[in-house]
Order: C-alpha cells, then sequence, then structure tokens
C-alpha cells in the first residue's frame, strides 16, 4: 500500500547523512528531485526522538523500533491524560485501550500510513495543556507544561504530521475555548495563544519553507466521503480486521473508516459520557459533537465539513473519518471522568467494584486486541528488497521544454 512511500522516505534520510553527509534539505530520487525539507510528506525522521534507530539499525529493524516505540508512548500519554479525570486505575486501563488499541492504530499501520504513529503526541498534548490551565497549578509548572505541549506539537509538525497536527490544534483550541467560557477565565486562552506561538517558533524551520512550496504548488485535494449518522455506531462494531476490506455503507477501504471498539466498549463509553458533568467534561463534550459532524463528511454542500474543508489548512485533508481518532480520545476523558464520579458515590463498594471495572477492562482489551490483531497479521510479512548503494550518473533538468501534451494540473 503505503509503505514504499514511506519507507523510501526514512531511507533517504539515512541515505543523505550516512553517505553524502548532509542534511536531506533535497531529495534527488522522486519525480526528478524535489525539495524534501518543504515537503508536506518528507523528510519524517530528520528531526525526530526515532531518527537514532534509523542510523544504527536496519531500515526492517528501525521502521518496527518505531512503530512499537510510538505505542507505547502513546499509551502512557493516554495513562497520564486519564489520570487528569479519575484516579481509578480500571477506567485508566479503559481510556488506554479505548484510544490505543482500538483497531484504528493498526489498520492504518497495514495501510502504511505512518503519520498516524504522531497521534501518540496527542493525548500527551492534551495532558499538558490540561495541567497548564488549572486553577491550582504552581506557575513554574505550569510554564514548563505549556512548553512541553509546544514540543510535542512541534514534533508533530517534523514528523509530517498532517492530520494529527491540525487535529491536535483544533482539539485544543475548542477546548481551550469551552473551559474559559464555563469558567469566565482568561487563563486557558492566553496558554493556548501561549503554546501555539512557541510550537509555531520551535517549527518555524520547516513551517517556512512548507509555506513557500505550498504557495507555488498547492495541495488541494477533495473530500467527498460521508457516511449517515447511525453508520458510525457500525464503523464501531464491526468486527472487521482486513485493512483492505470494504462495506457498503462506506466510500473506500476499511482502513480508513474501521475503529474497532466493540458493543462492551461502546457501552461502557457512552454511559460514562452520560454520567460526565464539569466545565472540562462540557468542553470535551462538545468538541467530540463537532468532529462527529465533520466525520459524517460532505453529503451536502452546506455540511460542516464541506465548509470547513474550505479552510486553507484544511484544503489538503480528504477521508473525514479521520476525525473519529481525536474524537474517541475527547469522548473516553470524558466517560473516565463520569466513572469516577460514579465510583465516588458508592462509599465501601468501590473497591469491590474497581475489581469488577478491572475484569471489565481484561475482557474490552481481549475483544478489541483480537481484531486489532487481523491488520498487523496482514503486515510485515515480505521480505525486504535488496537495495543495492549505487549511485549511477544522473543529470537534473530545472526547466523542461515544450512538449506536445503537456497540461498543467489543477
Amino acid at each position: 500500500h503505503n509503505w514504499d512511500q514511506m519507507n523510501t522516505q526514512r531511507e533517504v534520510v539515512v541515505k543523505t547523512i550516512l553517505r553524502f553527509h548532509q542534511f536531506p534539505f533535497w531529495d534527488p530520487y522522486e519525480c526528478g528531485g524535489h525539495p524534501a525539507w518543504a515537503s508536506l510528506e518528507s523528510d519524517p525522521i530528520a528531526v525526530s526522538p526515532w531518527l537514532p534507530a534509523y542510523l544504527l539499525a536496519p531500515l526492517p529493524i528501525a521502521i518496527r523500533v518505531e512503530i512499537v516505540l510510538s505505542a507505547l508512548w502513546g499509551a502512557l500519554g493516554c495513562w497520564l491524560l486519564a489520570s487528569r479525570f479519575t484516579r481509578s486505575v480500571a477506567l485508566r486501563a479503559l481510556l488506554t485501550l479505548a484510544v490505543a488499541v482500538n483497531s484504528r492504530w493498526s489498520l492504518q499501520l497495514a495501510a502504511g500510513h505512518t503519520w498516524h504513529l504522531l497521534y501518540a503526541f496527542l493525548p500527551w498534548t492534551l495532558y499538558l495543556f490540561d495541567r497548564a490551565i488549572d486553577v491550582d497549578a504552581p506557575a513554574g509548572r505550569a510554564r514548563r507544561d505549556i512548553v512541553l505541549a509546544a514540543i510535542c506539537i512541534a514534533t508533530m509538525v517534523y514528523g509530517d504530521g498532517i492530520y494529527p497536527v491540525p487535529h491536535t490544534a483544533f482539539l485544543l483550541a475548542v477546548y481551550a475555548a469551552l473551559v474559559a467560557r464555563s469558567t469566565r477565565s482568561w487563563r486557558p486562552l492566553r496558554a493556548l495563544a501561549t503554546v501555539g506561538a512557541i510550537a509555531m517558533g520551535l517549527a518555524a524551520p520547516k513551517l517556512l519553507p512548507l509555506y513557500a512550496e505550498l504557495q507555488r504548488y498547492p495541495r488541494h485535494i477533495a473530500s467527498e466521503e460521508a457516511i449517515f449518522p447511525q453508520d458510525i455506531v457500525r464503523i464501531l462494531t464491526l468486527r472487521v480486521g482486513d485493512y483492505l476490506g470494504r462495506a457498503s455503507f462506506i466510500n473506500g477501504m476499511w482502513h480508513e473508516w474501521g475503529l474497532y471498539l466493540g458493543w462492551l466498549g461502546l457501552g461502557l463509553l457512552v454511559a460514562g459520557v452520560v454520567a460526565s458533568r464539569g466545565p472540562r467534561e462540557r468542553a470535551l463534550k462538545w468538541a467530540a459533537f463537532v468532529m462527529v459532524l465533520f466525520v459524517v463528511g460532505g453529503f451536502h454542500q452546506l455540511t460542516p465539513w464541506r465548509l470547513f474543508h474550505l479552510l486553507p489548512l484544511f484544503k489538503s485533508q480528504h477521508v473525514p473519518s479521520r476525525w473519529l481518532y481525536p474524537t474517541i480520545l475527547a469522548l473516553a476523558c470524558a466517560a473516565v471522568s463520569g466513572g469516577e464520579r460514579w465510583l465516588s458515590r458508592v462509599g465501601n463498594r468501590r473497591a469491590f467494584l474497581e475489581v469488577v471495572l478491572g475484569f471489565t477492562a481484561v475482557v474490552v482489551a481481549v475483544d478489541m486486541g483480537l481484531v486489532a490483531r487481523m491488520p498487523i497479521a496482514q503486515s510485515f510479512v515480505n521480505p525486504a528488497p535488496a537495495m543495492d548503494d549505487q549511485a549511477p550518473p544522473f543529470h537534473m533538468v530545472h526547466r523542461l521544454p515544450p512538449r506536445d501534451g503537456y497540461r498543467l494540473c489543477g
């Protein structure tokens, strides 16, 4: 699927650094050469915590290291984020399962969409931002959390997170605005502006050339995909693990839509969301509601996604189903808060109910894990082709002469 492209982009970085001892500003191998550093989908590991793995290990090993460490990093971020809404170990485990073990992660990997790995920084960003806007947060820790949240966003920018970055920014913006309104405080909005400014400053070496290149060659992609709202339940409950599979109610292949939670996981999510209360929970639920409106797509010209897709940052995106992943994160946070509210009322029975929830988490983990395993079992089964390090003579053409049949693509 997309693995040839994703692995090539990583190998070009490694070869440029190790053989030519240069920073990979330019990729001479694709399309007659192009500015890789100014591309939306090139140089994904040039500025990355996973770069040492690629410099020290062969590509087939390094990509597995990136996948495993990204999954663990995302799961740890989910666990810490859940701690902002509950002290229950079982509820933290359920949130981590809902976000880090659902089948979307493995479906996207099977398809070769390695940019999905950058969603591992989304729970960390929300966790750090939520700590920073806490009214009881020490000033020093709040400033540190703001800087760390900005670093997470900048890391996603350098990793070519074409979907994780705007989704994270949207979730933070809606969350900050609604919490500010509920608490009648400017603190969340000031924190949001500071995080945005620091993140843009840290990512400026990538953003500025990227902006200049997109001015010359804008990336505008149509987004015609659409489903009915009731189909979201089917997406969350169908036990489909074939990433090349299709369903009658979706456009495209299953890996772009599937996100298995199971009936038990979905039931717990809905029950927790209904039970949740508070300004933070209300902000998360409203953010999730708006993102669900995006997920159903563009069945009409005036649907929210069609209108949002007119904005410059989102013209380059398609497949609105990708909004479902941050939606589940927002709802899961509200759900565990609702679960904590329920547990706080049961008194001495809390320990017993914690055990029951723990066993429930095990059942959910097994159910979700079996489905999430299916796409992975289809992947990484072919041996890597021989990549002879050859440098045959080649020349670069800066300007093409007029040719018959040549036309500009709009």
